[in-house]
Parts: structure tokens; sequence; C-alpha cells
């Protein structure tokens, strides 16, 4: 998704930048959440996927659609799903979400993915997500600050480091899982 597009859907989730930013990081957490209950191995592409095909329908539905922004982007995320089961995928290994060996590859390649970033956008990322005290919204707008951004850019910005990350991640863990399949 290109900056344009991305700058239209946070518009049309909220007119005020920093509530529309806050708006889409609620909606794409549902819809990751919305792939993972059903099963689906690739939950944050498929979300990331859902938010970009609803970018590009916004210039036919922006002046017509009156419904709540999140219920329009779970429609659309039951149809990237039924695409989505249609498509053929290679069977991951049957496993326990609990399991520790799972666990452990996932911080395996989340540690390798973290090293692949530029320093800054890995320092960023990682304040990001820090627990603060004084709460998300203080600690994000004191961290915009810190790198000279507009709320609105930083939560972009995070986006596309986040973007990175899940796709590193993804495949990492195809690699490491197919890699068990193999030798058992």
């Amino acid at each position: 998704m290109n900056q344009e597009s991305f700058d239209r859907f946070l518009a049309w989730l909220h007119p005020d930048r920093d509530q529309a930013g806050e708006k889409y990081e609620v909606v794409r957490r549902g819809l990751v959440q919305f792939f993972e209950r059903r099963g689906c191995y690739e939950a944050t592409e498929l979300a990331d996927q859902t938010i970009e095909r609803v970018s590009q329908k916004l210039f036919e539905i922006a002046g017509t659609y009156t419904g709540e922004q999140a219920r329009y982007c779970y429609r659309v995320a039951h149809f990237i799903h039924m695409e989505h089961l249609r498509r053929p995928h290679p069977i991951p290994p049957a496993y326990d979400p609990k399991d520790s060996i799972l666990q452990e590859k996932k911080d395996i390649c989340r540690q390798q993915c973290l090293e692949k970033l530029p320093a800054e956008d890995k320092e960023l990322i990682t304040r990001y997500y820090q627990p603060e005290p004084d709460g998300k919204a203080e600690h994000r707008r004191q961290l915009a600050e810190l790198y000279q951004l507009s709320g609105n850019a930083l939560t972009v910005r995070a986006y596309r480091i986040r973007s990175s990350l899940n796709r590193c991640l993804d495949e990492c863990l195809r690699i490491l899982l197919a890699s068990d399949v193999i030798t058992v």
C-alpha cells in the first residue's frame, strides 16, 4: 500500500489524524484476531491485505458508505478469508499454540528479524510498543516528539516497520517449521 492509499484509509476512519491512527490500530488488531480465530497461519498478512483492499475501494464507497468502517473491513476480511481458503497452502505441522518449542522458534525468529532492521527502526519499534505507566497515547506523543514526527507519521512509520517484521517472521517461521517436517 502506498502512502496516498494509507492516508486515504486513515482519513476515512476519522477526520482527526491521531484518532484515525488509534482507530487503525484497533481495526488492524481486530482483523489479525479475525484471521487467527479462523486458523489462518498468515493472519497478519491477511489483515494487511484486507486494509489494502478496503483502501483501494474507497474511491467507490467513501461518499456513499454510512455504516461503521470496522464493520466494512470485517466484511471485506470475510471475502479475503474465502479467497484464502480456495488457494492451496502447504500444510503446517500440527502444533499446540501453547507449545514451548513453537514459542522458542517464534522468539528466535523475532530476534533474527529485529537484528535485520536498521538500528533506528529497531529502536523506534521497540520503544513504540514499550508499556509506559503514563499511558499509551502520552508515550507515543513523546516518542513522536523525540523522532520529530507528527503522531500520524509515527503511526505510519511503525506500521511499515511492523509490516516488514511480520513478513520476516512469517518467512522465518515457515522455514523453521518446514525443516521440522522434513527431519521428523
